[in-house]
């Protein structure tokens, strides 16, 4: 068995009961997706952004002001920060999307971000593929 199908055994193991056989990203397994993470998920956890937020991306690619970057950096968060989890937020966005506030490492300030965004710092961690997969699935299933 491949990866890809290794993770597809990973999905259907917490996304289908009896009778429902659906993968598919959709309010319902949103649901049993954030209750099989938050009761896995293993604190502390440290996170980084996988990318660049969109709002860096002149900064990041063309070069634009680099104090104004760096003004921007402190109210907002970036794809440089360390973050710690602190939970989920219970909004689903557009049914689409789980939501967990995290706490930037440094200065403390909170923000609420999207989990498939984000990525474990220790690639050792259970914390890791668990994201990983959670990750893959928004991004494939959607």
């Amino acid at each position: 068995m491949d990866e890809f199908e290794k993770e597809i055994e990973r999905f259907k193991k917490i996304l289908w009961k009896q009778e429902e056989k659906d993968i598919w990203v959709n309010k319902g397994n949103l649901q049993k997706y954030l209750k099989y993470i938050t009761n896995n998920i293993e604190k502390p956890c440290l996170l980084t952004w996988r990318d660049d937020f969109d709002w860096e991306e002149k900064y990041v690619f063309w070069y634009w002001d680099p104090e104004e970057y760096e003004k921007l950096k402190k109210t907002r968060p970036s794809y440089t920060d360390t973050f710690s989890f602190i939970e989920f937020d219970e909004l689903l966005y557009y049914e689409s999307e789980l939501f967990v506030k995290v706490r930037r490492k440094g200065d403390r300030r909170k923000f609420t971000i999207w989990l498939s965004r984000l990525k474990a710092i220790d690639k050792e961690s259970e914390n890791h593929q668990l994201i990983e997969d959670y990750a893959s699935w928004v991004g494939n299933y959607l």
